[in-house]
């Protein structure tokens, strides 16, 4: 039989040490779940910006095939100032929304309110230009097409450049977006 005495206290030592190295193992534990979080919401900023570009990317292209489909074959014009909608290539405004690093308030902005919404929350509206780039540096000209086989003209080719930016819920991130548009017209 043991007495007090003879008690040298390695079991409290023993706790103590595994109760320190359980200590470090959740202290590290939630280190990493925080970062893991962060890249998370990062992650979900740096979508939301990319899906608000596109949305505006796809509006300014409605807006040219809407445009056309009702137009009766009249071009759009494009002049410096947008005045229309639509920038001559290489507009000092539309040099400025292409070249940016930081938000800018040119071009149109996209009509749905994305800053109000609940599971795609944007920081400010997406918002795009457009440029013509049929004619101007470094283009030859509007292509002209001969008989479209049905005894018609094929009309002339005009072709638009549509940059679209849009800016995280945090206002971290500027996802900007380019795509090119053609139609024909008389």
């Amino acid at each position: 039989m043991t007495t007090i005495k003879q008690q040298q206290g390695a079991t409290l030592v023993v706790g103590m040490i595994l109760m320190l190295i359980m200590t470090f193992i959740g202290l590290t534990s939630m280190k990493n779940t925080a970062l893991e979080e962060k890249m998370a919401a990062s992650l979900r900023n740096k979508s939301l910006s990319e899906g608000g570009a596109e949305s505006a990317l796809r509006a300014a292209e409605d807006f040219l095939w809407n445009y056309y489909a009702t137009s009766n074959g009249l071009a759009l014009v494009a002049d410096e100032t947008g005045t229309f909608g639509v920038y001559t290539l290489g507009a000092p405004d539309a040099q400025a929304f292409r070249s940016g690093r930081e938000w800018s308030t040119l071009g149109t902005e996209h009509d749905y309110d994305f800053t109000s919404a609940e599971d795609a929350f944007l920081q400010k509206n997406p918002r795009y230009i457009i440029e013509e780039i049929s004619g101007g540096a470094g283009f030859v000209g509007l292509a002209e097409f001969g008989d479209d086989g049905y005894g018609g003209s094929a009309g002339l080719l005009r072709n638009y450049r549509i940059t679209a930016k849009s800016v995280s819920g945090d206002g971290k991130i500027i996802e900007v977006v380019e795509s090119v548009f053609s139609t024909r017209t008389n």
